[in-house]
């Protein structure tokens, strides 16, 4: 009864757990900004994963969903002779298309499933820090928090040079068709 009327927010596991964590590498770590670090990668990674796991299904319910209208409209189509059935078949059809090209562009499940990599990879780190677990079972703090930051900035530093790779990759692809596509306009004299 003593609860105020007002709801509270839900909160997730991994947000408890994370908040947990903070409050758990504050209270073991010298260094405080190496816990502030840590934190926010977890929830930056986590919240990434979060947002392309949502994107990836939010597309694949969709285009589920066009597809199954596409087979009633079939259905209808085999006892209605409407313009509209085909029009709306082709129009759902160039939808789907458009949200695959688009789930491709975007590549939300292989996103999702790199950042989600990441972040359980960061969680590990700290459950084998705040537990002294190997690695950072040595009795020197400091030792254990250097240890502890080479290794989560080296999981950062490996993301950074994924990501800078896949730009290069994909503006050296968009430098090649713009050739492509200058030197097929071109009149010859």
């Amino acid at each position: 009864m003593g609860q105020s009327s007002a709801r509270k927010k839900p909160v997730k596991a991994d947000q408890f757990l994370e908040a947990e964590y903070l409050e758990k590498l504050r209270e073991k770590f010298q260094n405080p900004v190496l816990a502030e670090r840590l934190y926010y990668l977890l929830v930056w990674y986590d919240w990434k994963a979060e947002y392309h796991k949502h994107r990836y299904n939010f597309y694949r319910t969709v285009t589920s969903l066009l597809l199954g209208s596409i087979t009633i409209l079939s259905v209808f189509a085999v006892f209605y002779t409407e313009p509209f059935i085909s029009i709306a078949t082709v129009a759902l059809s160039v939808l789907i298309t458009f949200i695959n090209q688009r789930m491709d562009q975007y590549r939300y499940y292989e996103n999702w499933v790199r950042y989600r990599g990441v972040a359980e990879k960061l969680k590990r780190e700290a459950y084998l820090f705040l537990n002294g677990c190997d690695p950072y079972a040595q009795e020197d703090g400091k030792n254990n928090e250097r240890r502890l930051a080479r290794s989560i900035e080296n999981l950062a530093s490996e993301e950074n040079t994924h990501w800078k790779n896949l730009f290069d990759d994909s503006f050296k692809k968009f430098q090649l068709n713009n050739e492509k596509a200058s030197r097929s306009t071109e009149i010859p004299l």
